[in-house]
């Protein structure tokens, strides 16, 4: 056993029993319990709760989220955390740039595209009189 391992062993001594149940059975890692371990036992309480209400899993990622929380949980908060819509993907200004060069202007340079995209958002505008061009 690594140290690592003694060291999250350790950290799960911190934690709910319904969290250590939950290593014990493996419906929870033990990573994401560390993560837990972190919060206050009322925290980590309302955290168990919302789970049974919810019949949900936790997510590493949602475990480092309520870590980063601690101390300033509230049951809104929580549930957000572990029920919240999925964050959308953003898309980056230069892929949108670049998927859009490649699908409408092959062969083109950049100045080029960007005189044709000017053109073309400024009449755009000009119809929807959003902008003054």
């Amino acid at each position: 056993m690594t140290g690592r391992n003694i060291a999250r062993y350790m950290r799960l001594n911190q934690t709910t029993e319904q969290i250590k149940e939950m290593v014990d059975t493996g419906t929870m890692a033990m990573v994401t319990a560390v993560e837990l371990s972190y919060l206050s036992e009322e925290e980590q309480k309302q955290v168990c709760k919302i789970m049974d209400e919810h019949g949900g899993k936790i997510k590493n990622a949602q475990a480092v989220e309520l870590h980063n929380a601690a101390g300033s949980l509230t049951e809104d908060k929580v549930k957000n955390i572990l029920m919240g819509e999925a964050k959308e993907k953003t898309v980056s200004d230069t892929k949108l740039f670049a998927d859009i060069k490649k699908k409408y202007f092959k062969g083109k340079t950049t100045e080029e595209v960007l005189n044709v995209l000017e053109q073309a958002l400024a009449s755009w505008f000009s119809r929807e009189g959003d902008v003054d061009v």
